[in-house]
């Protein structure tokens, strides 16, 4: 923030440094919606041309969400590499019948699959779409980069398209041989998947399990020995009731548990809740006492560890999420008091509280409709409805408190309901003078 504070002392003429401010203040407004900040921001001339690459990239980037679903539906009806088809074809234009090397259909439940030509002609438009928003991202970064000295590191909830490009490269080799070759690598098909981690959610969501995974491991291993612990101990059991002559030795179906391993994979079935209680019932039927055994055993597995996974999950999830919340909004207020730094009436008195005044905040919100995000959503004459609703002290203007809920109250929906109908609106009808 203090590179933008020495930005309002340039000598510029007090009109175009307003404009600038506010572009700049606009700028950082849209990352303060994501929870991003960055250390330094552009402000001048070049604010405006950044806002506008900002915009393309952002439109291009709803352009690569919905490339990347059509390419993963698309999958599901893609033809499997062992799939030959039979000549001559006599189905439509746009789906073929498949068949295994022997000649025989297979039977797809009504499923179609698709031609390959075909596939690969919407594969190819959704990879080109994606391709133009990964390099219009990393076109934006270089400019601000070259522009006002921002380093990435900085941006701490971005992530660097160059790998995804490079990731893009591949594919687009993979689609070349398979047209020119007919050499199908298969390649492209994965790499459709991995492109998903582009978006921040699904990093968010796999950062999440992977944080959940190291603890609930503790409970897998304690769960996994008392399987291991108490198999050893049924069939040492066994072995000592073969020996008593309980069970006749060599006639192992009286009781099951023939060895060590079926020991443990019965146990592991009953652990999982399946096939619960048949494999214990034989051998329970023939040596009552065994009851105590499983029982325990299944309070154990079934009631205890079971639902201990799900609370270890629930609440690693919970403290992780926790974790990016608070960064999240850390990084907004950080924004938002560099936009008040901007936005702040230049004219008050130095010894006064700063403030924004309703006249600045009007501009504000006006430049607010450049942003994809609040085309159609934020309307310029509910501007004195955000306004009140952001004064708390309701004295005609926002002090730096007030205005860290600016994110919030714009991002809301509001409408205005008339007092009056619409006839006495337009014609000025009464009801009280007819008689």
């Amino acid at each position: 923030g203090m590179s933008l504070q020495a930005g309002l002392m340039h000598g510029e003429p007090g009109w175009q440094k307003m404009q600038y401010d506010l572009h700049c203040a606009t700028f950082i407004f849209e990352d303060a919606m994501a929870g991003h900040f960055a250390e330094r921001y552009p402000h001048g001339p070049c604010t405006v041309d950044l806002r506008r690459r900002k915009n393309l990239a952002y439109r291009l980037r709803k352009g690569f969400m919905r490339s990347i679903v059509i390419m993963l539906v698309v999958l599901l009806f893609e033809a499997p590499p062992w799939c030959h088809y039979p000549e001559p074809v006599d189905h439509s234009w746009w789906r073929v019948v498949c068949e295994n090397t022997a000649g025989v259909g297979i039977e797809t439940f009504g499923q179609p699959f698709l031609r390959p030509a075909l596939v690969v002609g919407i594969e190819v438009t959704c990879m080109a779409f994606v391709t133009a928003a990964l390099v219009s991202d990393c076109r934006f970064h270089s400019i601000w980069a070259a522009t006002e000295g921002y380093s990435r590191g900085e941006y701490k909830l971005s992530n660097p398209p160059e790998r995804f490009l490079a990731l893009l490269a591949a594919m687009w080799l993979d689609r070349l041989i398979y047209v020119f070759s007919g050499v199908d690598i298969r390649f492209a098909r994965y790499g459709r998947a991995a492109l998903l981690f582009y978006w921040p959610r699904t990093r968010d969501v796999f950062s999440s399990a992977c944080s959940a995974l190291k603890e609930l491991m503790n409970i897998v291993v304690l769960w996994i020995g008392t399987v291991v612990f108490f198999a050893w101990l049924i069939r040492t059991i066994v072995h000592d009731l073969e020996q008593l002559r309980v069970v006749e030795p060599g006639s192992p179906s009286e009781v099951g548990f023939t060895d060590f391993g079926s020991a443990v994979m019965s146990l592991f079935a009953i652990a999982t809740g399946s096939s619960f209680p048949d494999p214990m019932d034989p051998m329970v039927k023939k040596v009552r006492w065994t009851i105590f055994i499983f029982w325990p055993f299944a309070a154990l597995t079934i009631l205890l560890f079971t639902q201990l996974m799900l609370a270890v999950v629930y609440n690693a999830y919970q403290r992780d999420a926790k974790v990016r919340l608070k960064e999240f909004f850390i990084q907004r207020n950080r924004a938002l008091s560099t936009i008040f730094v901007l936005l702040c009436n230049s004219n008050a008195d130095a010894s006064s509280t700063r403030s924004i005044s309703p006249e600045v905040f009007g501009q504000f919100v006006e430049r607010l409709q450049d942003i994809p995000e609040m085309v159609g959503h934020l309307k310029l004459e509910h501007t004195e409805i955000f306004f009140q609703a952001l004064d708390d002290d309701k004295n005609r203007c926002l002090s730096a408190r007030e205005f860290l809920d600016s994110c919030e109250i714009l991002m809301h929906d509001f409408w205005v309901t008339p007092a009056h109908s619409w006839l006495i609106r337009k014609y000025g009808m009464r009801l009280d003078d007819l008689q």
